[in-house]
């Protein structure tokens, strides 16, 4: 691809590299279409995605686009020889052991009650949701159920209990959470390999008794807050 600006090939980065110029705005001077960063379905602004805009606005949109949709049709009609994949056996009961397996099921796009494997819990939400061109009628609810717990605010009740959770499973675990360790020490003593106990999804711990281990490999390459590996890898190099 050609620079617009320079006229050289562009490599990773160019414009910001080459001009000072992110992307986006190098995009919409030079590149952008009129129909770029509208949504096709609704006629909403689209969001930028690091380096085209996306096509549609929500994922309300993106369901009933008639182009992703007609896409769809046609994958499954060169793969499987019908339109809908599901209508097979072999693939609908493949669907359903999976969703089995993990314990879990689909939640209705209407109205937020568990749907199986099917998109919606029944024919009226189907219907309604058509009507309504994709709305989410959970989520306004859902909004109004935050404000009035949380004393107007969305979701600001969300972190407090994120935290009270944490601390209680390093409690009964005797154990310290990576985000603490590293607010403490940086994130140097990684090199240590130290194994980890998994409290959720995001969070890691330490257990306790390999601190003083921690504590020593700070205080022995006089680790800040803001010490990263690559600083201890110069610190031995200027050692040697």
């Amino acid at each position: 691809m050609i620079c617009k600006i320079c006229g050289k090939e562009m490599e990773k980065q160019h414009t910001w590299y080459k001009h000072k110029l992110h992307y986006k705005d190098y995009y919409d001077k030079y590149l952008k279409q009129p129909n770029d960063g509208i949504c096709v379905v609704c006629g909403k602004p689209t969001s930028w995605c690091r380096t085209y805009y996306k096509t549609t606005c929500s994922i309300q949109c993106a369901c009933i686009n008639p182009l992703r949709n007609e896409k769809i049709k046609q994958t499954n009609l060169k793969k499987y020889g019908v339109e809908n994949a599901y209508s097979i056996d072999r693939v609908k009961q493949h669907s359903i052991e999976a969703i089995k397996q993990q314990k879990r099921n689909y939640k209705c796009l209407y109205c937020g009650k568990d749907s199986g494997i099917k998109k919606f819990c029944s024919k009226i939400c189907q219907d309604t949701f058509n009507k309504t061109g994709g709305s989410y009628n959970n989520r306004t609810q859902a909004k109004q159920t935050c404000k009035k717990k949380f004393n107007g605010k969305m979701n600001s009740g969300a972190w407090p209990t994120r935290m009270s959770k944490i601390e209680q499973f390093e409690k009964e675990h005797n154990c310290t959470s990576i985000k603490k360790l590293t607010n403490m020490y940086g994130r140097a003593w990684e090199v240590l390999n130290l194994p980890r106990l998994m409290i959720n999804k995001q969070n890691n711990a330490i257990s306790n008794e390999y601190l003083p281990l921690i504590e020593e490999f700070a205080s022995k390459y006089h680790i800040t807050v803001h010490s990263k590996i690559e600083d201890v890898i110069l610190l031995d190099i200027k050692e040697v």
